[in-house]
C-alpha cells in the first residue's frame, strides 16, 4: 500500500509567497523605472534636439505638399489657357497651316514667306495677308487697308 503524505498549510504559504514576492518586486521595479522630474528635464535636453528635428521635418514636408499644390494648380490654369488659346487657332484651307484668330493683321507688313527667283515676286502667306476677313472698318470695301 501507498502511503499519501499529507499536504501542509506551509508549502501553500511558501507558493502564495513566492507569487507575493512577485507582485512586489513588479510594483517596485515599475515604480523605480518612473523618471523623477529632474530626469525627465535631463532626457528633454538630450532628446529635445531630435524632436525638434522631426517637427522641422514635418514642417519641411507640409511646405513641399502645398508647393506640390500650387504647382499642380498652376498646371491646370495653364492647360486651360492653352486649351482655350488653341479653340482659337484654325487651319488655313489652301495650305493647311494653323494660324490664330485673335491675332491682329497688318497687311501693309506682312511677313515674306519665300520669293518666287523665277518672277522675282514675293510669296506671303493667306492668313498674314488677312484673306477672307476684311471688311470691319468704315473705309470697307474700297479704301481700307484690312485686305488686299
Amino acid at each position: 500500500m501507498v502511503r499519501r503524505l499529507p499536504i501542509t498549510g506551509g508549502q501553500l504559504g511558501k507558493k502564495q509567497k513566492k507569487k507575493d514576492l512577485g507582485a512586489e518586486s513588479v510594483t517596485a521595479a515599475a515604480a523605480a523605472r518612473r523618471p523623477t522630474s529632474s530626469e525627465k528635464d535631463d532626457m528633454d535636453e538630450i532628446f529635445g534636439g531630435l524632436t525638434a528635428k522631426k517637427l522641422e521635418r514635418e514642417e519641411l514636408r507640409k511646405a513641399k505638399e502645398a508647393e506640390a499644390a500650387e504647382a499642380a494648380a498652376e498646371a491646370e490654369a495653364a492647360r486651360r489657357r492653352e486649351k482655350k488659346r488653341r479653340a482659337n487657332v484654325v487651319r488655313d484651307n489652301v495650305f493647311g497651316e494653323a494660324y490664330d484668330l485673335n491675332a491682329t493683321i497688318d497687311p501693309q507688313n506682312a511677313k515674306v514667306h519665300r520669293v518666287d527667283h523665277e518672277s522675282g515676286w514675293n510669296v506671303y502667306k493667306a492668313h498674314h495677308l488677312g484673306l477672307g476677313r476684311g471688311g470691319g472698318t468704315p473705309l470697307c470695301p474700297f479704301d481700307c487697308k484690312c485686305c488686299y
